[in-house]
């Protein structure tokens, strides 16, 4: 028995987080650097393809914010849907390890819990110890875009964690953090113009209905609030659809 413990105690140890990080803020880099110290290996999902009102930076403005905000997490970011297809490429590259799973929301972990072991459209994972790491809730991507909103770099800083003119590395050029968040988000809104203009950088066009017409990074097909990903809809062949299939599952504010 002392042997199979000790076996057992060195087990492998992978940390999960997933969110949109939309903006990234403090608590997410808090969240961050928990995992770094509590596990083996670690990873932070992060939602690829959806952008919107709620969701304003593109994936590779995103991923620059983050990296500014912390930038030892740059190597441990890994495009993904949910925290169960998460789950499901931690298990297919790792197989049965310690899975920790930082999030300050209970439902995430029970979640993960009831499709261990079940196959379904995010894959298929079957771990042994699948375990929640409480993490502090510090601030919110809602409170960050609120303040763009209000234009209120104070409130920014206090919610972000760093100073509204933190550079941010886009294609060459250095954006401030305050005026990166407005040129996407404020778009998205009748009269609200960023109060600076940012000389060969701008910000995707919004149509009323609020499609995005057009973006620094390309033309995409997009739904009303600039999301490409497909929505679940009832079968009509009688096989029911996965509850997740088609949202992001608890993407973290």
């Amino acid at each position: 028995m002392l042997l199979q413990d000790l076996f057992e105690a060195k087990k492998t140890q992978v940390g999960i987080i997933f969110g949109r990080f939309n903006p990234p803020h403090k608590g997410h880099r808090a969240a961050w650097q928990k995992a770094s110290e509590m596990s083996d290996i670690w990873y932070v999902g992060t939602n690829k393809s959806t952008q919107g009102p709620k969701d304003p930076l593109p994936y590779d403005v995103k991923i620059a914010a983050m990296v500014a905000i912390w930038p030892e997490v740059k190597k441990h970011i890994q495009p993904d849907i949910s925290w169960l297809t998460l789950a499901a490429n931690v298990y297919k590259k790792h197989g049965d390890v310690d899975l920790l799973c930082f999030t300050d929301e209970d439902w995430v972990v029970k979640t993960i819990k009831q499709y261990n072991g079940v196959k379904g459209p995010h894959g298929t994972y079957k771990f042994k110890v699948i375990r929640q790491v409480p993490t502090e809730r510090l601030s919110s991507a809602t409170a960050l875009r609120n303040a763009v909103m209000n234009n209120d770099k104070s409130e920014f800083e206090q919610a972000a964690g760093v100073k509204a003119d933190t550079p941010i590395a886009i294609k060459g050029k250095k954006i401030p953090f305050f005026k990166l968040v407005a040129t996407y988000l404020l778009p998205y809104f009748k009269n609200k113009k960023v109060d600076e203009q940012l000389t060969d950088y701008t910000a995707p066009k919004v149509t009323n209905k609020g499609q995005v017409t057009k973006a620094p990074h390309g033309k995409r097909k997009s739904d009303q609030f600039g999301r490409n990903f497909k929505s679940s809809k009832p079968s009509t062949s009688g096989h029911q659809p996965h509850p997740l299939q088609g949202k992001l599952v608890g993407a973290s504010e």
